[in-house]
């Protein structure tokens, strides 16, 4: 006798709840973006979502969400562009 469960046994339906599931979006996450978004790139907000409701995101979520909520990212420095422009060769 083997034991090996039979095809139609439910054990095969069973799946560990922290296996294939993504985390969802919900109002913690909103609110932590409308509060800190003004000053936080969006790697630094999924950090930030992470510590306080325990949720991993990737920056690309983030900035998807941020989007949607009509909230720009903050501007970048204003001298790296100006060094990346700079060609001390040309």
């Amino acid at each position: 006798m083997s034991d090996c469960p039979a095809a139609g046994d439910a054990r095969d339906d069973v799946r560990d709840d922290t296996q294939g599931r993504r985390p969802r979006w919900d109002h913690r996450c909103t609110e932590i973006v409308t509060r800190h978004a003004a000053g936080l790139g969006n790697a630094e907000l999924a950090a930030l979502i992470e510590a306080e409701t325990g949720l991993r995101f990737q920056s690309k979520t983030v900035s998807e969400h941020r989007a949607a909520l009509g909230i720009r990212a903050p501007q970048p420095n204003a001298w790296t562009a100006a060094l990346r422009r700079w060609r001390p060769w040309g």
